[in-house]
């Protein structure tokens, strides 16, 4: 379109000059066809820009170019011909159809228009007077000015587009680049929000920063908690002694916030610090030799004493972690644009490590809630079977003696209320456990300890033992030194004691004997419960210590608690409750209690229920 108007001008100008030149030039310039060729170019131009109008499909577009080019050649031609313009004048007319020629059909146009040129010039020169007259020179001359002229302007056009095409095409090419580096990071993004593992997200971002932004080493830390200091989490691309030894690193809080204060933002939460204005940091970490007063190899190259470093923010900008990169495979520095998009792929890497770290709270949280909900479920569970069988016993025999009591003889009277009594004293003991079982488990018990006298309180509980099971074969066995006062609860720990000898008694064959040994070793004191009963056979000790865990050989009034109440005891008071058994050789119970002489004495706590335990310690 700029040719066609450009075509139109010249007609233009040759029109005007035609008719001016008849208007007021000497009379030899007065011929007949002045004013028929010079309204002709107004009507030429006013036909071809009718015809622009009309003409859309480019076939009409190429037919018209046709004409427009011959019709100029033909007016031109014409004008030069009838000399109806001084020779001066020659030279500008013959320019704008051999220019038309030279663009519409280059190098062959640009021959054919010198040519063309020469020719008019040359017939109108033969026909004004020969070539030595000073109009011939002169116009010769003003042909070969614009000529060169128009030469030169061409030439500083071709090379400014030229020039502008190799800036489209590089500005194309790092288009395409940045839409294939976005395309890559919004690949990463989607990868590393479907991540629901911190070290997975953060590995992620590291390798994405390094193969996305061509950064040879990349270190990420991360809040050890909500305002809390910073650990090195990863090294990417460092050697592996670097790795070894930095790795895990805690970085302080308050060192990172100073050291960015100091840092140049070149955008939001994105610091660059070059080597000349280099900020001392005890925490970094540099592998090169470069000493930081060298200067850099070119403008614009990355020094290797150059710091960046991105910051990773929460959802209330505040930071969460940050991002330090270093090496990049161009030895460039980042261009601001290549800065701001490695903030925008840590931004989202840092909301993607919130979305992470909460879908982590979650799981835990509902596998939590699915543990309680289940344990409750089983110890429902548990809790009914056992009452049923002492239930059954009561509901039994006390319908039997409401409907045949008077019947029943009395040594067979005698022996269901026997039955009754037992059974409810089994109940009772059951719902005592259970209580307490329950607070245990809910972290609401409370226990009282104090330094104690460990042989006195052991020696009281054997002398309870003895008064009610007169003649039991039980001995004891005490250091001949003094002990050191241990941490326990007393109340607690003779609980635990009786417990572990009434097992013994129940379980052993009559008259066999139970050793009870107090020990006095360096680091604890131990009280060992032993019995030459069966022994428990490796496959069954896993129960010894579970809820409801009973032996095949259990008696018909256990419960299944006793011990595991015990151990939960001995570990909230510091200490723990093991075994040792070996079938057809006894087993031997030990009981670990710690000194009380490390520790100061906790002040007295309540149970939940707000009264104040009968035994004097803190379960937690």
């Amino acid at each position: 379109m700029r040719l066609e108007f450009q075509a139109m001008v010249g007609r233009a100008v040759t029109g005007t000059l035609v008719l001016l030149t008849y208007a007021f030039a000497p009379s030899g310039y007065h011929s007949a066809l002045a004013i028929p060729l010079g309204l002709l170019a107004f009507a030429a131009d006013l036909g071809f820009w009718a015809a622009l109008r009309l003409v859309r499909k480019a076939s009409g577009m190429a037919a018209l170019a046709l004409v427009s080019t011959i019709v100029d050649l033909v007016l031109v031609a014409a004008v030069a011909a009838a000399a109806l313009v001084p020779l001066v004048a020659l030279p500008l007319l013959v320019m704008l159809p051999m220019e038309e020629l030279t663009v519409r059909y280059h190098t062959d146009g640009a021959i054919a228009g010198v040519l063309y040129a020469i020719a008019l010039i040359g017939y109108a020169v033969l026909h004004q007077g020969g070539p030595l007259l000073p109009a011939t020179l002169v116009a010769i001359a003003w042909l070969l000015t614009l000529l060169l002229v128009l030469g030169g302007v061409r030439g500083v056009v071709a090379s400014f587009n030229e020039w502008r095409a190799s800036k489209l095409l590089e500005r194309g090419e790092r288009n395409a680049a940045m839409a294939g580096q976005l395309s890559t990071l919004l690949e990463l993004s989607r990868e590393i929000l479907g991540q629901h593992d911190v070290n997975d997200v953060l590995s992620s971002i590291a390798v994405g920063v390094s193969k996305v932004f061509g950064f040879k080493y990349v270190s990420i830390c991360f809040q050890r908690g909500p305002d809390g200091d910073f650990e090195r989490r990863v090294l990417w691309g460092l050697p592996s002694e670097i790795v070894a030894e930095r790795s895990g690193e805690i970085i302080d809080r308050q060192s990172i916030t100073e050291m960015l204060a100091r840092a140049h933002e070149i955008v939001e939460f994105c610091y660059y610090t070059p080597a000349e204005n280099y900020v001392t940091f005890k925490n970094e970490i540099y592998v090169g030799d470069l000493p930081r007063h060298a200067p850099r190899s070119r403008p614009g190259a990355w020094h290797e004493r150059d710091s960046m470093v991105l910051v990773m923010t929460g959802y209330r900008h505040e930071i969460i972690g940050y991002m330090s990169v270093d090496g990049p495979h161009d030895g460039l520095v980042p261009s601001h644009e290549t800065m701001a998009s490695m903030q925008i792929f840590v931004n989202m890497a840092g909301m993607a490590i919130i979305n992470a770290e909460h879908s982590i709270r979650e799981s835990e949280r509902a596998r939590t809630e699915e543990d309680a909900r289940r344990l409750q479920m089983e110890f429902l569970s548990d809790v009914s079977h056992e009452i049923r069988a002492p239930l059954a016993t009561i509901q039994g025999a006390s319908s039997l003696l409401e409907s045949h009591g008077e019947e029943l003889e009395p040594a067979r009277r005698r022996e269901f209320l026997a039955a009754l009594r037992d059974a409810s004293d089994g109940l009772a003991r059951m719902v005592d456990d259970l209580l307490l079982l329950s607070k245990l488990e809910a972290g609401h018990f409370r226990l009282f300890p104090e330094p104690i006298d460990l042989m006195a309180a052991v020696r009281d509980v054997v002398r309870s033992i003895l008064t009610e099971h007169p003649g039991a074969p039980i001995s004891l066995s005490l250091p001949s030194e003094p002990m050191r006062p241990v941490w326990a609860d007393s109340g607690r720990l003779q609980q635990i004691v009786v417990n572990l000898l009434s097992n013994a008694l129940k379980y052993s064959p009559s008259q066999t004997p139970i050793d009870v040994e107090v020990q006095a070793d360096p680091q604890a004191a131990v009280i060992r419960v032993i019995d030459q009963g069966p022994g428990i056979p490796e496959y069954e000790r896993s129960k010894l210590f579970t809820r409801f865990g009973r032996l095949s050989n259990a008696k018909a009034d256990s419960t299944g608690l006793g011990l595991y109440i015990s151990k939960g005891l001995a570990q909230a008071m510091e200490g723990d409750l093991d075994v040792d058994s070996e079938p057809g050789a006894g087993t031997t119970f030990y009981l670990t209690l710690r000194y009380a002489d490390t520790k100061a004495e906790p002040r007295i706590a309540e149970t939940t229920d707000g009264t104040r335990s009968d035994h004097p310690g803190g379960l937690a």
